[in-house]
């Protein structure tokens, strides 16, 4: 990186260390400090522990996301069928314009 380039990433984040103990931060721990500063500055709720461990939510059968989709997943069901359909379309498109091998031995039973 150049030197400006340093001082716009150190304009927008900063971390101080608090140590002597190490020169840098890799880039994971540093993702993981700005994404805890993020969700304590958007006042996200910290989930619910047991002892030491977080509770998990139970997970879904998948039976369960198709019968009953949350709305992420009927948007993302969505998208995905509209990219198909997209496909599908190019596809067609392609086909029609190309000709295929019947219409080459047409062409050549014509000619001869």
């Amino acid at each position: 990186m150049s030197q400006q380039q340093r001082e716009a990433c150190d304009f927008f984040v900063y971390i101080p260390q608090h140590s002597g103990a190490t020169a840098s931060l890799n880039v994971a721990v540093a993702g993981s400090i700005v994404l805890h500063h993020f969700a304590l500055w958007a006042g996200m709720p910290e989930h619910a522990r047991e002892g030491e461990k977080y509770v998990l939510d139970p997970r879904r059968h998948k039976l369960e996301r198709f019968r009953n989709p949350t709305e992420a997943e009927k948007e993302e069901i969505e998208r995905k069928r509209l990219e198909r359909a997209a496909k599908r379309s190019r596809a067609d498109g392609e086909e029609a314009a190309e000709p295929g091998l019947d219409d080459a031995d047409d062409a050549l039973d014509e000619e001869g």
